[in-house]
């Protein structure tokens, strides 16, 4: 695992200087993209091959090599502005835009090629926010009505009720049971069916839902205009998760581990990261100041998020800092920097330190305290800075590769807030 995290390190240096990549701190860098269009969506279906759309020109961009290279294709049709886009597997492939502005006409577009073509299927009035599919056949749209497809977009119908409108999100388990968001000029905020849409119950009321996501039928999470809400029994309660800000995109690999969009003071320039199911959130270590649209997590590794004018950004370490590793959710009652393991170690040894719920450091996600983890020699000279960004309370291990480094005596430094702590271990080659 040591090795492997240098190599990370390596390549994204390599990388940068090869592709002229602006690095940023703590595992987010930016690419070129050719284009200084506002990017509204992306979506990769391997860690090289992806797709985004945005509009102004609006645009559809095409890579398979990870961002080396875009093929781009400037979309025209009617002043159509592409909004989303979504896959159900390596081919298949949607993408839904609207001219924003009354009246309302909007589009959806279908690839079954992996992006290479686009064929339109359906035209129509009104606007379209978001959409999901559980398989190539089954899905739903949502936006000023909603819509229902059974035979991979070529018919639509609604399983919206009358008075139901704006419905800005939507989410499926399974054929029979899902979930859609609504705006605050509609009746309620998140609805959900068990009889695949004849049918629709209130479950929050009062706020605006951008974006929906379950991990089964039990587990799930709303971004809302209040915060990030949680459910654990199906919709039946939800609770506050991340209440700092409303958030703009979330992506969940699974119920524990997720990155939302915040948006704060009305930008969103930030990216946050829970890895216990909401119970903590942290800095993922993005630092730009571009204002982002949406984020997309292949695997808990490799990742993006796309902005306005052009501008893109990739991780190849899951954003946060490569090696560092979160290994509790509980509360410590103090700082603590513990002694390495094992010492004398050649060449790896694990780091491990405590950061407790203390002034400023909010237990319900909220930005945490700025954590400094460094390795010094003993003339004093710092020769690794292992950690450095914001982490929120808990127990967390760092695992360092001392390959490249010659044997002796170093020293090792934790600085949190006002916590300052130091530690000796013995590299023996």
């Amino acid at each position: 695992m040591g090795k492997s995290k240098l190599l990370i390190i390596l390549m994204i240096f390599n990388l940068t200087n090869f592709y002229s990549y602006n690095a940023l701190p703590n595992g987010w860098y930016s690419i070129p993209s050719g284009s200084n269009s506002t990017l509204r969506s992306v979506h990769f279906t391997s860690e090289n091959t992806g797709i985004i759309v945005g509009y102004g020109p609006s645009i559809i961009m095409r890579t398979t090599n990870a961002g080396e290279n875009w093929t781009v294709t400037n979309f025209t049709l009617n002043g159509i502005n592409l909004y989303m886009l979504y896959f159900v597997n390596d081919q298949t492939g949607w993408i839904t835009g609207d001219n924003n502005t009354s009246p309302f006409v909007n589009v959806i577009l279908k690839t079954t090629n992996a992006g290479i073509t686009w064929t339109e299927q359906r035209q129509g009035n009104g606007y379209i926010r978001n959409m999901h599919f559980l398989n190539a056949q089954t899905g739903w749209i949502s936006g000023s009505y909603f819509l229902k497809t059974t035979n991979g977009g070529t018919n639509w119908v609604s399983t919206l009720p009358m008075g139901y409108v704006n419905s800005s999100c939507v989410f499926f388990v399974n054929e029979q049971t899902g979930w859609a968001g609504g705006m605050p000029s509609g009746p309620v905020s998140v609805i959900k069916t068990t009889d695949g849409g004849q049918t629709w119950s209130t479950q929050v009321t009062g706020s605006e839902c951008y974006e929906l996501y379950f991990a089964n039928a039990q587990t799930g999470y709303a971004v809302l205009q209040d915060g990030v809400k949680k459910t654990t029994n199906s919709g039946a309660n939800w609770f506050i998760s991340f209440n700092a800000g409303w958030g703009i995109s979330l992506s969940f690999l699974n119920a524990e581990t997720g990155w939302v969009i915040p948006q704060y003071s009305g930008t969103a320039r930030d990216i946050i990261k829970t890895y216990n199911g909401g119970i903590n959130w942290i800095n993922d270590g993005y630092s730009g100041t571009e204002i982002l649209n949406d984020i997309f997590m292949f695997s808990n590794t490799h990742g993006w998020a796309v902005c306005d004018n052009g501008i893109i950004y990739r991780t190849t370490t899951g954003g946060s800092t490569v090696g560092i590793e979160p290994i509790s959710g509980s509360m410590p009652g103090n700082f603590d920097l513990q002694q390495n393991y094992p010492n004398p170690f050649n060449p790896v040894t694990k780091i491990k330190f405590q950061i407790p719920l203390s002034r400023g450091v909010d237990a319900e996600g909220g930005r945490g305290v700025l954590t400094k983890l460094s390795v010094y020699d003993l003339l004093g000279r710092e020769v690794a800075s292992l950690v450095n960004e914001q982490l929120a309370p808990g127990t967390y291990e760092y695992q360092w590769d001392a390959s490249i480094y010659p044997s002796g005596i170093y020293c090792y430094r934790l600085i949190a807030g006002d916590f300052s702590e130091v530690n000796k271990m013995v590299l023996i080659k």
